[in-house]
């Protein structure tokens, strides 16, 4: 399953150029097969009241009674986390929307493959960004689901490795599989769950995984290689 939905938010007073740049996020968010909420609002207001839950905002700067550079800064201190793309047609208000660390920044009129770009790197950031506690030498630690190599089953208990340590877990290899981000990781046999992201292909036509070769089972083999290649094509 996947981890978490993503849910977006858009804050445009023009209604029409609010419909258009819903549907534009909604076709893209499709393409990329991600589970999302979209939350539409007219006004900088109506926006700050969801605010805490909103992963992506796409945010018009120019807005009656408060602008969106106002509402940015309200937000960010409301929701540090989330990702903000100021959209304006005056190119000249962008330098405004450095004071409140906008990740992207759109022009209007909507044009389809500038949102879609924009869409994609702020996914980017947020992909393998959850948390997951996990313990070395009996300290608890919390790890993002990026930096982890692989996981590894053994009778009691699993290890989890990544580029420079080795933590354990009480959890199983099928509780991993359910919680972990099922666009990223992949379960290759029965002792092993793999972070896509990781692998590299070597140039005989293997798969490398932190320098050794990878060992999939036979039966996974095909549906391995679909998920990897959508994966390296649609978050590195």
């Amino acid at each position: 399953m996947e981890y978490s939905m993503i849910t977006i938010g858009i804050v445009d007073d023009e209604r029409s150029a609010l419909k258009l740049l819903k549907a534009y996020v909604a076709k893209h968010l499709k393409a990329l097969d991600k589970e999302y909420n979209i939350y539409i609002f007219q006004s900088g207001a109506e926006a700050m009241e969801q605010s805490g839950k909103i992963d992506i905002l796409f945010l018009d700067i120019e807005m009656p009674e408060m602008d969106g550079i106002q509402c940015g800064r309200q937000i960010r201190r409301r929701n540090p986390d989330c990702i903000l793309i100021m959209a304006t047609g005056h190119v000249e208000r962008f330098k405004e929307a450095f004071k409140i660390n906008a990740f992207r920044y759109i022009t209007k009129p909507y044009d389809d493959e500038e949102i879609a770009e924009a869409l994609n790197a702020s996914i980017l950031l947020i992909t393998g960004a959850q948390t997951i506690e996990v313990y070395h030498d009996r300290m608890p630690y919390q790890i993002m689901e990026r930096d982890i190599c692989y996981i590894r089953a053994y009778n009691s208990y699993t290890l989890i490795i990544t580029d420079n340590m080795e933590f354990r877990s009480e959890l199983s290899l099928k509780e991993f599989e359910t919680q972990l981000d099922n666009k990223i990781f992949f379960r290759i046999d029965r002792s092993h769950l793999v972070n896509l992201l990781k692998i590299r292909k070597g140039k005989d036509g293997g798969f490398y995984l932190v320098g050794e070769p990878l060992n999939i089972s036979r039966r996974r083999k095909k549906e391995f290689q679909e998920k990897y290649i959508k994966a390296d094509t649609t978050f590195r």
